[in-house]
């Protein structure tokens, strides 16, 4: 009976340590889980304003480089009206010749422009990949206008 009794004994305070470390357990447990909403709300916070300065930072972006861009489509329009001007005391053979081309590059200035005009957000990836297209259009539409103007030059 002092065995049945010893083993009882054992087994209620094994029990009543287990309890007590459960209730200790779930408080820190709630309190921990507090802290971590904590936590993440601060993230969330956080994020929020990484995301906020990351959309200035693309619109800054956008507006520089659609500024840069108007600049050098203007003066492509400029570079093509200065040479219809100095077509106009050619040959009539001449500037109906070079009359075909200037239209072409006139139309491929107009349609960059309205591509910058009608470029819509999205990714990083994306703008990079836009803005690479669109230099690389810019610069080939700019060296068949400086051709162009040679050809005309050397006449």
């Amino acid at each position: 009976m002092r065995i049945n009794l010893l083993k009882l004994s054992v087994m209620a305070a094994v029990v009543t340590g287990t309890l007590t470390n459960c209730t200790d357990s779930a408080d820190t447990k709630v309190d921990k889980a507090e802290e971590k909403v904590e936590e993440a709300k601060k993230d969330v916070v956080d994020a929020k304003k990484d995301l906020e300065q990351a959309k200035a930072d693309s619109v800054t972006d956008y507006a520089k480089f659609k500024m840069e861009m108007d600049l050098q489509l203007k003066a492509n329009d400029a570079k093509i009206v200065e040479l219809r001007e100095k077509l106009k005391m050619e040959k009539k053979e001449t500037r109906d010749k070079y009359d075909k081309q200037m239209a072409d590059l006139e139309a491929q200035n107009a349609k960059l422009t309205m591509r910058m005009n009608e470029y819509k957000e999205g990714t990083k990836e994306k703008w990079e990949d836009f803005k690479t297209s669109f230099n690389k259009d810019l610069a080939a539409l700019g060296k068949s206008i400086t051709e162009l103007a040679e050809k005309n030059m050397k006449k």
